[in-house]
């Protein structure tokens, strides 16, 4: 697995240096390529890394006026998913309700990437002790994954989440 990502980041470390090449810096299609570098970076735990391109894409995104758009939802959501892996549960927090509102906002709020979004949102709650916050989230994820018929390891980790909540609260 960890064979992968190295092959992914060298690949996109390619395309990152023939667009700075070509000038193609301060365009989405640039962002995006800095997200998905980030994304392998904080596969690696490389999380000072993987903080330094999210905020150079976001960057760029604010600059083009792309801070409505599902991208930056997802973008949003990706920070905060960072922030929850380095501890910082009320950083990610803030950065999953910003990235919540705007799902919400571009009426996407039933699509797989607002599920997962709902999903580490629960697991943020329960690092943080808030058990009844992350059930409610598990329970929604659940739902949204059951409907877009997502079939990643989500599914079952919300349904262990919900289980081991709900016993904890003596409650199905």
């Amino acid at each position: 697995k960890q064979g992968r990502y190295d092959l992914a980041l060298e690949q996109r470390f390619r395309s990152r240096d023939i667009r700075d090449r070509l000038g193609m810096k301060n365009t989405d299609g640039y962002a995006v390529l800095l997200s998905n570098i980030a994304a392998d970076l904080t596969k690696k735990a490389d999380f000072a890394s993987a903080r330094r391109y999210y905020n150079e894409s976001r960057s760029i995104r604010d600059r083009l006026g792309m801070g409505k758009t599902y991208g930056y939802a997802i973008l949003l959501s990706n920070i905060g998913y960072l922030y929850m892996k380095t501890g910082d549960v009320d950083r990610a927090l803030e950065h999953y309700m910003q990235s919540e509102k705007l799902f919400e906002s571009l009426d996407s709020a039933g699509t797989v990437n607002y599920g997962i979004l709902i999903f580490n949102m629960a697991e943020t709650y329960e690092k943080r002790g808030d058990f009844s916050s992350a059930l409610d989230n598990y329970r929604r994820a659940l739902k949204i994954f059951k409907k877009e018929k997502y079939r990643g390891f989500r599914n079952e980790a919300a349904e262990n989440g919900i289980r081991r909540l709900s016993e904890k609260a003596g409650k199905p």
